[in-house]
């Protein structure tokens, strides 16, 4: 069987006659797809960035776990104020424990150096009265001196006055001794001592919990003040500073000067 001229260029494998060569596809095709990812990239990220923004923070989530721990803690009754108690301080500490962790070791330092800058701190016992009692004592020498040496000037200017050159040498001459010192400063007055640190009675013991957690309370319940504290720090911890950047450089520069 013989087959005409039309069926000679048939493909065998029934492969396309115009397959599709990529390589050599339009640049405007190229950058259509370019276009499509750079466009669906800019998407992704503006979309994120809106669920982030909108993303309530956690100042008034913290603000209402502690506050539910302290309102339980105040209607407990005497039998289970104590554990009601350490619910809400187990609570403060997974909310807020670094927090605290971090404000108490610099509360003390901070006091000091407050108390330093404003001048005030622990007086040295006779500190302040030695320099005026010294001075007094260096004071008293020189005027002593002078009148010895205007006595002898008296003298050698007066040596054939006879009588009254050595009346005025011997006035001169006298030392006058004053009894009787300033009247010493009473010592200031010392700040009471601390109560004695013991254990408390189960009464004592549930007074003392019962008054404390009604302090925490009244200061927590500020839902605005307590919430926009925690605002606050949250935006000065994560605040990097101006110059963060230029450490190097501003220690190089004042190190130049």
């Amino acid at each position: 069987m013989s087959y005409g001229a039309d069926f000679a260029n048939a493909d065998p494998a029934n492969a396309p006659l115009d397959p599709t060569i990529m390589i050599g596809a339009d640049p405007f095709f190229w950058g259509a797809i370019l276009l499509g990812i750079l466009a669906a990239l800019f998407l992704g990220w503006y979309f994120g960035a809106r669920s982030r923004s909108n993303r309530p923070d956690a100042a008034h989530a913290i603000w209402k776990a502690i506050h539910d721990a302290a309102r339980s803690a105040m209607g407990a009754d005497d039998n289970a104020l104590k554990g009601k108690a350490e619910a809400l301080r187990k609570v403060i500490d997974e909310r807020l424990g670094k927090t605290l962790k971090l404000a108490g070791g610099l509360s003390a330092r901070i006091k000091k150096l407050d108390d330093a800058i404003a001048g005030k701190g622990p007086v040295q016992p006779g500190g302040s009265q030695a320099g005026p009692q010294a001075s007094g004592g260096h004071g008293g020498a020189p005027g002593s001196d002078k009148a010895h040496g205007d006595s002898g000037q008296a003298g050698n200017g007066g040596g054939g006055g006879g009588g009254g050159g050595a009346a005025a040498a011997a006035a001169a001459s006298v030392t006058v001794v004053t009894i009787g010192g300033p009247t010493p400063t009473a010592p200031p007055s010392q700040p009471p001592a601390p109560p004695p640190v013991g254990d408390l009675s189960h009464r004592e013991q549930t007074d003392a919990l019962r008054l404390a957690v009604a302090a925490f309370n009244q200061h927590w319940r500020d839902e605005a003040a307590r919430v926009g504290e925690l605002r606050e720090a949250h935006a000065e911890l994560s605040n990097p500073g101006s110059g963060h950047g230029s450490s190097g450089h501003g220690k190089a520069s004042h190190g130049g000067h």
